[in-house]
């Protein structure tokens, strides 16, 4: 029951010899837990025995979900996600993790271990009362000192018991300001951009895009993973170092529209579904535009979107469910929704149909590149056609993703009504590929994690250029604002990207693993992790790959103002709860 250990796991941060007596220590629990069971139902025969059925199958089953999950199974994981867990779209990626085989061997154990404590009571022994008496107080006092020393870290069952202990030990409620205080509220400040005619604008959230495969190739052919936007990028402005501010998909959707930080406990859609926010679409909804939601999955409701969208200013919110997709053939329909071309064309026509008297602001998500990136039938796979490798798989989904793409855009400048047009295209957030030994997004803090391309597109007033400081997806909104020249009281932490430079750190949250809380400026990226107090510092331009941790180098001084750094993460959870976004 080990958690499973890579080199890159956040878990060795220890010496070798050092680890080795934590692994050690870590097989207690198998001995020290029905030593307890033993202790507290000690005259109780019967629940002593089914408690002990119960405590071991479930030690085996967070061993069996880690295991195949490659991640330590944490409570975050299920109290952020409990309402998505039984949806049949989770519950499909769970089983297609853990197989058959992985169950009959649970259940096989079970069969055995029912044996031996009901019928030959091997595992279970009556204590006498002078054993009873010392071990009323030792074995809890050492189930608890595992708790403490690292011995938690090697073994995945108190790994996940001490995980509830810190996702309810908070620390954002240390933020102490007035009830009556919007501190990210500012006034608006006219932009002259010279724009009499406005456009449409299409922003699409490509799902899971690691900004690794645009530059792709495969390394035996040279054939591209994603030639259109290799050569669309030319007539874009291109943030080269642009981030995802976090790893789930409705994260990325506010920081996005919104312009704050996504929370790292609770989700903002579920949790805080009436915020007061002032988004994106609500700026483009008082200027008369028809705001679109248009989500390429079949669930509208996963995360609470819909709900959320509607109540924030999208007047038209859809998923391709089944009314939509309809009269679409079955090999286009995947695991979590439609390709993404037919998803772009039924977007096309349903506001060619029911928005025609207006201009489009659009928020388009699409759904191709979903985890585990398997699900495309034989004859769509255009670069490996047996696929062996999440590389591989990955690759595969990026060029449709990428062809996709390019039947969207050309779509769109085939319309005389979108021939003035405002197109961005990034990513709702990364995902790692084995790049550091991780396949979950929920389990590190590296640059694959978050790291997505951004280009935008408007023909005639937007010279191509690269932007080489690092923004997030919390500079988007500005950004628009300043470039069509709105004048605008808001609530945006972000910055606009027009003018090269980022006066703020990029932000990123990883809410699982024990929580990274992360700060990147001037190409240095400073990374906390909340359960461990560990931290690490690297240096992206001098190594890309993050290897070698320079934050115990760093003199004191240096060290605290990194520690500020990642202090708006906490304001931003408090107004986050305290509803102190906005004010009106």
């Amino acid at each position: 029951m080990l958690i499973e250990m890579s080199k890159d796991n956040f878990f060795l941060t220890y010496g070798n010899a050092f680890w080795v007596y934590v692994v050690c220590l870590s097989f207690i629990p198998a001995f020290v837990v029905p030593a307890c069971i033993s202790v507290f139902l000690r005259k109780y025969p019967k629940p002593q025995q089914i408690t002990y059925i119960i405590c071991v199958g479930l030690m085996l089953l967070i061993s069996l979900i880690s295991n195949r999950m490659h991640f330590p199974l944490s409570y975050s994981w299920i109290a952020e996600n409990y309402n998505e867990i039984i949806r049949p779209e989770s519950v499909r990626l769970i089983f297609d993790h853990i197989l058959i085989g992985h169950w009959i061997g649970l259940s096989l154990l079970l069969i055995g271990l029912c044996y031996m404590v009901f019928k030959t009571q091997i595992l279970i022994h009556p204590t006498t009362k002078e054993v009873y008496g010392y071990q009323f107080w030792l074995m809890p006092c050492l189930l608890i000192l595992m708790f403490v020393l690292p011995v938690y870290r090697a073994n995945d069952t108190l790994y996940f018991a001490r995980s509830v202990i810190d996702y309810y030990n908070d620390p954002f409620s240390r933020v102490e300001i007035a009830e009556s205080e919007y501190p990210y509220v500012n006034e608006g400040v006219e932009h002259n951009s010279g724009n009499s005619n406005l456009p449409n604008v299409f922003i699409i959230a490509v799902e899971s895009f690691n900004f690794h495969y645009l530059d792709g190739k495969d390394p035996t052919t040279g054939r591209p993973y994603m030639p259109f936007l290799q050569s669309f990028r030319k007539d874009c402005l291109e943030a080269s170092n642009f981030y995802g501010n976090s790893i789930q998909t409705c994260r990325g959707h506010l920081s996005m529209m919104a312009s704050v930080l996504p929370s790292v406990r609770g989700k903002t859609f579920h949790n805080w579904e009436d915020l007061r926010v002032r988004m994106l679409s609500h700026v483009f909804q008082d200027r008369d535009y028809a705001t679109v939601f248009w989500n390429a999955a079949d669930n509208n409701h996963f995360d609470n979107t819909k709900n959320f969208m509607l109540k924030h200013g999208f007047e038209h919110v859809h998923a391709m469910n089944k009314k939509m997709a309809k009269d679409i053939d079955s090999a286009y329909l995947w695991k979590w929704g439609a390709r993404d071309k037919y998803a772009y064309d039924r977007f096309l026509r349903y506001v060619d149909e029911h928005c025609a008297d207006k201009k489009v602001f659009s928020l388009i998500a699409s759904i191709s590149s979903h985890y585990p990136f398997d699900h495309m039938p034989a004859d769509q796979r255009f670069i490996y056609k047996k696929p062996s490798t999440i590389q591989e798989h990955m690759a595969n989904s990026m060029y449709l993703v990428d062809q996709d793409l390019k039947f969207l855009v050309e779509q769109i400048r085939s319309r005389e009504r979108y021939q003035n047009s405002l197109i961005v295209i990034t990513g709702d957030h990364g995902y790692p590929t084995a790049e550091h030994g991780i396949e979950i997004s929920g389990n590190g803090y590296y640059e694959e994690f978050f790291k997505v391309p951004f280009l935008l597109n408007w023909p005639k007033h937007v010279e191509p250029k690269i932007i080489d400081d690092y923004f997030s997806q919390i500079d988007l909104a500005p950004t628009i604002c300043e470039l069509l020249g709105f004048k605008e009281s808001n609530h945006f932490l972000g910055h606009s990207m027009l003018h090269g430079e980022n006066p703020n750190p990029v932000w990123l949250i990883q809410p699982y693993a024990g929580t990274y809380l992360i700060s990147i400026d001037d190409a240095q990226k400073y990374v906390y992790h909340l359960q461990s107090g560990e931290e690490l510092l690297y240096d992206l331009q001098q190594d890309p790959d993050e290897e070698y941790d320079l934050f115990d180098a760093q003199d004191p001084s240096r060290q605290e103002r990194l520690r500020k750094s990642i202090e708006p993460i906490y304001l931003n959870q408090y107004l986050l709860r305290n509803d102190q976004i906005w004010p009106r």
